[in-house]
């Protein structure tokens, strides 16, 4: 009988040792897991807050004015603005900011943008998910009031009530 409970102690302990790994193992992937997620939230909360805030600034601008907002590499969001918001989401994770500023745009959505275009010109926002051109924005702004006939551009997509070209900021695919 003496070896048998050798054996048993023997073997209990090895079992012990076994689930204590196993349980170590577990704990800290949930603990590795749980942090990566926290972090993508956070990066994902920085996105949205920093293209509202560049909403805010553009809007709050008294003339014209552009901002070029990067999406950090490695990141696949897409971005929705809205009237007063701004939805990033990628994957199973959403994050919703508002700005405080009026856009008098319609809502708009792109998928894995890189970087966005914010142009403000005569109180209409556009967000484009293109890189900014170097151009001043009063260079292209047509006000309505002189009763000018609006003129042709082949590089402005976007006509409006006011004769403004909003895409003439964004630098073109070609």
């Amino acid at each position: 009988m003496k070896g048998t409970v050798i054996i048993s102690e023997t073997l209990l302990e090895i079992v012990s040792v076994i689930i204590s790994f196993v349980m170590i193992v577990l704990v800290v992937q949930l603990v590795f897991s749980t942090q990566t997620q926290t972090t993508y939230q956070t990066a994902l909360t920085a996105v949205a807050r920093d293209i509202s805030s560049s909403i805010d600034r553009v809007v709050a601008s008294a003339g014209s004015m552009t901002i070029q907002e990067d999406i950090p590499k490695g990141m696949q969001v897409n971005v929705s603005i809205d009237y007063k918001t701004v939805l990033v989401s990628s994957n199973n994770n959403i994050v919703r900011k508002s700005f405080s500023g009026l856009t008098n745009a319609p809502p708009v959505s792109y998928l894995n943008p890189t970087t966005l275009c914010i142009v403000k010109t005569h109180a209409i926002l556009s967000a484009m998910p293109k890189e900014c051109a170097t151009r001043n924005a009063s260079t292209l702004l047509w006000v309505s009031a002189i009763h000018i006939a609006p003129r042709e551009i082949p590089e402005c997509a976007i006509r409006t009530a006011i004769p403004i070209c909003l895409q003439a900021f964004a630098k073109s695919d070609a």
